[in-house]
């Protein structure tokens, strides 16, 4: 299937593959078609003046497949650090040595 110009940009979403038409320098992104990979991708899209957005169904995620990956996404754990696990707590208790390295004189 070939591209379809999208007359409503509030219809697009992460994973839609998407072609802009219009002055290379009309948009900041490094090609005319791409993916949507995320969501300031898509407010980039809604802000491009003097464009027609066209997207490709065939090379589009589908609505199903985004959805699953946004689920999949949230139910992944944060990683936080426990702030009493400080891995700096405890230096100033080993003493630094400037001459570290050097040999000692025989002189």
């Amino acid at each position: 299937m070939s591209f379809i110009e999208v007359e409503d940009r509030n219809v697009l979403q992460v994973g839609t593959f998407v072609k802009i038409e219009g002055s290379w320098f009309s948009h900041p992104f490094p090609t005319n078609t791409f993916k949507i990979k995320s969501k300031e991708d898509l407010a980039t899209i809604h802000g491009l003046t003097n464009v027609t957005i066209l997207y490709d169904p065939d090379r589009s995620d589908s609505v199903e497949e985004e959805n699953a990956e946004s689920a999949i996404q949230e139910e992944s754990p944060t990683l936080e650090m426990d702030p009493e696990l400080d891995p700096t707590d405890g230096e100033e208790d080993f003493p630094v040595s400037d001459d570290v390295g050097t040999k000692p004189n025989d002189g």
